[in-house]
């Protein structure tokens, strides 16, 4: 028995509700951060969701007349990238009629920010603490509404069952925005509605057995044709910044795909260009050191950014330089939109946007071989804010999904499987210590994943170390 298997059967034996939550929680954690080519745990989800019902009482009869339209449901707000401004944005298409949630944690300022987008703002903390009574008063504010949209980590397992809680009421609808589509992710069960934003993960959509219907959304962007980048690069020494953004993780190399490994290749194209990577944290990305010591007077890091301050800096870019091997899903298309000129590498991952077919070899060259216009009329069907507000709308309002022909709109050269792990590289530190308390998965334990047990261990203590620290 594998150790997914032991968990698995560690969730269904214990009575104990907060526990069970909790370990269910920590194993879609495991499977988020190590893809093992396990997309849901649906089996687990709705028994879990049975076993808390038993005990639920509805705040909320059937024949109740709801009082609010629409409620978002966030775990964790971000004052950067591109998943708390997605659902801004969607929040935005529905006229900021709609309240929200958070069961993680925001920042003071980011929560200043998003009441500009929302009526109502709740905190209910289910999240990071699994207590099974904030759990009920999440569920009981869910049924308030007739549309709940959940823009929530892959591992939020408690807002997931609030929302089956509510469901059980009629004339609740659970729309899912599946923001992190290349991964595992809690909540194929409760979704009435599944919105995909591209390709690859409309293919992995696939493999996990989505109870409701799937609709194509797409990433909204605001379109200026007159800004849309074709600009010419007379010289290589008249390109002086190049910025790339995203996540640490995106950069992070990958079964031989690199950007990091692209670098000098880059810098010695454009021998008077520097570098600018916002998102990372050069202390902690060890896959950067050495190109980083290598060419520390022509690259800079930002470790974070908010978007306005993203927005100041680009404004000195000659080139945006998408993320790789993990691409990125919104600023790409953006900056072109902005009007500069963005290149990147083509990755397994794909499908998120038509502009990726202009990717190339990052030379002056290739990159003035590029005509957008050819790809103009796909992108203004894919991107545009009406667009997406109107398939939104439809799904929400008039309960009518989008389909899209992905092939005309996406050349697919892609491997759902890119990311897939021969095995478990990493166990968080709580089902580590539930193990131990079992002899049984103990003996598991130490006979499959001695190293990996080890490095695990090494891996959290000095997270908490680094938290402890941060907190000072």
């Amino acid at each position: 028995m594998n150790l997914i298997e032991i968990i698995k059967l560690q969730i269904i034996k214990t009575s104990d509700i907060n526990k069970k939550i909790r370990l269910l929680k920590e194993l879609g954690g495991m499977l988020w951060a190590n893809n093992v080519g396990i997309y849901n745990l649906n089996s687990l989800e709705r028994a879990v969701i049975e076993d808390v019902a038993r005990d639920y009482t509805p705040q909320i009869g059937s024949q109740y007349k709801k009082k609010k339209n629409n409620v978002f449901v966030i775990t964790i707000g971000y004052m950067s990238g591109g998943h708390t401004r997605l659902m801004e944005n969607l929040a935005n298409m529905l006229d900021n009629k709609c309240d929200l949630i958070i069961t993680g944690n925001a920042s003071v300022t980011l929560k200043k920010r998003l009441e500009k987008y929302f009526n109502e703002i709740f905190e209910i903390p289910v999240y990071n603490d699994t207590n099974i009574n904030e759990l009920y008063k999440l569920s009981a504010n869910l049924e308030r509404y007739e549309n709940i949209i959940l823009n929530i980590h892959p591992d939020d397992i408690a807002s997931v069952i609030a929302a089956g809680l509510a469901k059980k009421n009629i004339n609740t609808y659970v729309h899912f925005v599946n923001h992190a589509d290349h991964v595992f992710s809690f909540g194929p069960t409760v979704a009435d509605v599944w919105y995909q934003i591209s390709q690859f993960g409309a293919k992995l959509d696939q493999l996990r057995e989505l109870s409701g219907k799937t609709t194509f959304l797409g990433i909204p962007i605001a379109i200026n044709d007159d800004h849309l980048s074709n600009n010419m690069i007379s010289t290589n020494d008249e390109v002086k910044c190049i910025i790339t953004a995203g996540s640490a993780n995106k950069y992070k190399p990958h079964k031989g795909y690199s950007l990091i490994k692209k670098i000098p290749e880059i810098l010695y194209q454009f021998p008077e260009a520097s570098i600018i990577v916002v998102g990372t944290n050069i202390l902690f990305c060890y896959w950067w050191w050495g190109t980083f010591l290598k060419f520390r007077k022509r690259i800079k890091f930002y470790k974070a950014l908010n978007h306005s301050e993203y927005l100041l800096l680009m404004q000195n870019a000659d080139i945006y330089l998408d993320s790789y091997p993990i691409p990125g899903g919104t600023a790409f298309v953006e900056q072109s939109f902005l009007g500069k000129k963005c290149a990147g590498y083509i990755s397994p991952q794909q499908g998120y946007t038509p502009l990726e077919n202009i990717k190339c070899d990052i030379t002056s060259s290739e990159l003035n071989k590029i005509n957008n216009v050819d790809i103009i009329e796909k992108i203004k069907y894919v991107h545009p804010f009406d667009n997406v507000k109107n398939r939104l709308l439809s799904a929400i309002n008039k309960q009518v999904m989008t389909t899209i022909n992905w092939d005309y709109y996406y050349k697919w050269t892609g491997d759902i499987n890119f990311f897939k792990l021969e095995k478990i590289r990493e166990i968080p530190l709580y089902l580590l210590l539930e193990c131990v308390k079992e002899n049984s998965s103990l003996k598991c334990i130490i006979s499959q994943y001695k190293f990996i047990t080890i490095i695990s261990l090494i891996k959290n203590f000095i997270r908490l170390y680094v938290s402890k620290l941060k907190g000072k």
